[in-house]
């Protein structure tokens, strides 16, 4: 620690945050990737305008005040949806950027609501693929509107399975 600030390393990156347990260093990793006047401006919004991982995060912390506290003053209770849609999201984040660059394009797909749901898709199997083993590497094909992964499989005798 420094201060009242954890370091926290991810991928070739040390962030510095305000947290005491993974969770709430996951739940400010989400503003600091998308940027935190975006996500601001989108947490000014009303509540039917908002950018899906705002009403995510919305729900969350009224559901979280809702549950009662632990001696350590952490709210127990289980899990709901939008808590795994947006830890989930957060954690690809985390697992993406540890394993591979994490490519602005994507971020900028996230931020476009007509956009969000392809990118999370993305995001959610890139993961997947992660904690299955596989190494992957992004590859920004802008010019063509792309943004392709490669996909190597752990086994030392399989062979690369590039998407198209």
């Amino acid at each position: 620690m420094i201060g009242d600030r954890r370091a926290v390393a991810v991928g070739n990156e040390v962030i510095f945050v305000q947290a005491n347990v993974f969770n709430e260093f996951l739940d400010k990793l989400i503003p600091l990737k998308l940027g935190q006047e975006w996500y601001a401006g989108e947490a000014a919004k009303p509540a039917g305008e908002q950018h899906p991982i705002i009403a995510w995060r919305e729900v969350v912390k009224t559901h979280l005040e809702s549950l009662p506290r632990n001696e350590l003053g952490y709210a127990e209770g289980k899990a709901i949806g939008a808590a795994a849609a947006y830890f989930g999201l957060a954690y690809s984040f985390y697992l993406i950027q540890h394993n591979a660059k994490l490519l602005d394009r994507m971020l900028k797909r996230l931020r476009l609501p007509e956009q969000f749901q392809g990118a999370y898709f993305e995001l959610v199997m890139i993961s997947c693929l992660f904690r299955a083993g596989f190494k992957i590497e992004l590859v920004d094909e802008t010019g063509r509107g792309l943004v392709r992964s490669s996909c190597t499989p752990p086994a030392p005798t399989g062979g690369a399975f590039p998407s198209k």
